[in-house]
């Protein structure tokens, strides 16, 4: 598959991703536990950067040779930074796994807990979401039952409710043209310019023609 020759930004996500992939959360305290969730560290089931990459190739090997459609998310968790800042390390790595969590759960309750999709690390406040046989319209359908998931539940720090959001960039096969590093920053491009205008948005990546 031949990589189309467009102009990316190349403060991409991948290239950070490429360089190591992001270490997990360390385990928080137990007794800021976020509601209805009894974990508060990354599950163990998100798929390292590696991993992921791998099954992304092979997804796209897949929509070129077998005409199987494929999408891809790369979910941001909205001001995470700022909540570092403003509440400490202690509490962005909890939001961070009340989030997983929640995507997992809202995942499970749709698709089943042996479902094909699969979530992954990307960098450090963002995630991959891979749907193998997925197509772009019902992906992106899926895509804002996720955004509404984190954004209509409470996220509990120190006994106040915080709302945490998340962004969205979304890409398809057939739709979205390249491999798997080009494919993943498609979807980055288009998760980094909604959250340039406020985030909490699914956003589907400017068509690329082709598998």
């Amino acid at each position: 598959m031949d990589d189309p020759n467009q102009n990316w930004k190349h403060d991409s996500g991948i290239f950070r991703a490429l360089g190591g992939t992001p270490k997990k959360a360390r385990e928080t305290s137990s007794q800021l536990t976020p509601p209805d969730l009894s974990l508060t560290r990354i599950p163990e089931e998100v798929i390292e950067f590696g991993d992921m990459r791998t099954l992304i190739y092979d997804a796209c090997v897949d929509s070129y040779e077998r005409s199987m459609p494929v999408s891809l998310f790369v979910i941001a968790i909205d001001e995470l930074d700022g909540l570092k800042r403003n509440y400490g390390d202690l509490a962005a790595e909890t939001a961070n796994a009340f989030v997983l969590n929640l995507l997992i759960q809202t995942r499970n309750e749709f698709y089943g807990s042996s479902s094909k999709i699969k979530l992954g690390h990307y960098v450090l406040g963002r995630y991959l979401m891979l749907l193998p046989g997925t197509l772009g319209a019902n992906a992106t359908e899926f895509a804002e039952v996720l955004r509404k998931s984190v954004n209509e539940k409470d996220f509990i720090w120190n006994k106040s409710p915080l709302r945490l959001t998340v962004t969205i960039g979304v890409v398809h096969k057939p739709g979205h043209a390249g491999d798997q590093d080009y494919v993943i920053m498609q979807a980055d491009q288009a998760c980094s310019e909604s959250m340039s205008i406020g985030g909490n948005k699914v956003t589907i990546a400017k068509m690329t023609e082709g598998f």
